[in-house]
């Protein structure tokens, strides 16, 4: 899908090297085989239940309450591991994971802004959107402090495949004058061009915000109409039209989290 006039924003990004646990974020595995494959007394990275813990923690949401994270506790029970070191073996990887991302390079110096993607759908993220509203954040001209690992995309058409219709789109715009603290966390495992047809029709080009990334809303555009195309498995794709609610926020930098005793809150 070729663009209709000239994308304001960086359009390459190159691939860094990270540790290879940050990668078992993007890993899509079987709870059964989690916890059946335990490396080194670790149990890995487990996105969803994570995201979860942190959206319940945000939202002042028993665990108890989530239909995901019992899931993910039932699993270990089977698997002869009780609830609470299930539990804390993703308190250990969040620290772990919000440490790592800190350490990452800046982006430094660009020739343009970069704008990220992010994409939801009603569900999951309700008690975030919930809580934004309850705190009247959902304006232009407040800052919110992002809560949660949150994965972002380079490509806007990739995230539009995760947004629910009529739902939230975030646009995330770093200007140049903040990119030299804007943390490069990429975590694709090799260089983009967001222009080419391919890399716009099948790639993800993921970067993972970490948790207290600030950011300023300076946009609001209603009934936002995007046409995009859905890769189907035969390696065809086929032309969409989503409609959504699009949020631009500006990135302003970082806020210091004391992540240890924040988990401490979790019930």
């Amino acid at each position: 899908m070729e663009l209709l006039e000239p994308y304001p924003y960086e359009t390459k990004f190159k691939a860094i090297s990270f540790p290879e646990r940050v990668r078992e974020w993007k890993y899509d595995t079987d709870l059964d085989d989690l916890f059946e494959n335990i490396d080194e007394d670790k149990i890995q990275i487990e996105y969803r239940t994570i995201s979860k813990i942190l959206l319940c923690l945000y939202g002042n949401i028993s665990v108890k309450q989530d239909s995901d994270i019992q899931e993910y506790i039932t699993e270990g029970l089977e698997n002869d591991i009780d609830p609470e070191e299930s539990i804390n073996a993703q308190l250990d990887n969040i620290v772990y994971l919000y440490n790592e991302l800190k350490n990452f390079p800046v982006a430094g110096e660009t020739e343009f802004p970069i704008a990220l993607y992010r994409g939801f759908r009603a569900g999951s993220a309700i008690p975030f959107f919930d809580r934004l509203r309850k705190e009247d954040k959902m304006k232009i001209g407040s800052q919110i402090t992002i809560p949660m690992f949150m994965s972002s995309s380079m490509i806007e058409e990739t995230s539009m495949r995760f947004t629910g219709d009529d739902y939230i789109l975030w646009k995330i715009i770093v200007p140049k004058d903040k990119t030299q603290i804007f943390r490069y966390t990429n975590i694709s495992d090799r260089d983009y061009d967001i222009l080419s047809n391919f890399d716009l029709q099948n790639s993800e080009a993921e970067i993972l915000l970490n948790i207290g990334t600030t950011l300023k809303c300076i946009d609001i555009i209603n009934n936002y109409t995007k046409n995009y195309r859905l890769p189907n498995a035969d390696g065809t794709s086929q032309l969409m039209t989503k409609r959504c609610t699009l949020y631009i926020y500006e990135f302003q930098g970082y806020q210091e989290a004391d992540i240890v005793n924040y988990l401490k809150n979790l019930h």
